[in-house]
């Protein structure tokens, strides 16, 4: 980002701008710096993994950065204005209620972002082959059910379910939007949220 902002430093009529992925780490005493540079380099959008509001969620995810460390980015960000698409996954293994419940009140009181936020819920959980959950299921407590499709399973230690998953993110995405901020959709994501949403088979829902 030093040698980009250094371009754009020394050629203001041909200054170039980029969007990519980003990871949000806490704060640290050069994290100002490196947001300057992130603005002077031409970033224009940056994706950013949040994966969850909840920081025992989001530790457990192995995205150890604290709530206050992404005050201080999306502050930053806003400071710069630079957009950021943060991206979620809804349902972890242990998620009940009083999480999404968080994040709703989380999304209330951070209003002042919407103008440079963009949010995409996803579709639920999902449980690929050989990834760590996958390998881990019975500790986590994971039953996979429909032939081991990866958004089919269940929670053994607590309430969450395809469907249950499939309705915190409906709510989620009509919060968001209810409160202004840009909410990305995904044609498969909802899809599979209706399909689950619509199931008649309510066995495991």
């Amino acid at each position: 980002m030093e040698k980009m902002a250094d371009y754009n430093d020394k050629n203001p009529d041909r200054k170039f701008t980029w969007a990519g992925y980003y990871v949000f780490r806490n704060v640290t005493t050069r994290s100002e710096y490196e947001w300057e540079l992130v603005k002077r380099s031409g970033a224009s959008i940056l994706m950013v993994g949040i994966e969850n509001f909840n920081e025992d969620i989001r530790y457990h995810i192995g995205k150890k950065f604290s709530n206050e460390a992404i005050d201080f980015h999306l502050e930053h960000a806003l400071k710069h204005n630079i957009r950021l698409n943060l991206l979620n996954i809804v349902g972890w293994t242990f998620e009940e209620q009083h999480h999404i419940d968080f994040i709703k009140s989380w999304l209330d009181t951070h209003t002042k972002y919407k103008d440079i936020v963009e949010i995409q819920w996803g579709a639920g959980l999902g449980i690929f082959p050989h990834t760590f959950l996958d390998k881990n299921k019975d500790e986590l407590g994971i039953k996979m059910i429909a032939n081991q499709k990866p958004f089919e399973w269940v929670s053994t230690n607590l309430q969450n379910t395809p469907k249950t998953r499939a309705k915190w993110t409906r709510e989620l995405m009509e919060h968001s939007r209810d409160l202004g901020y840009t909410v990305v959709d995904n044609l498969d994501n909802h899809f599979i949220i209706e399909k689950v949403l619509n199931e008649e088979n309510t066995d495991y829902y």
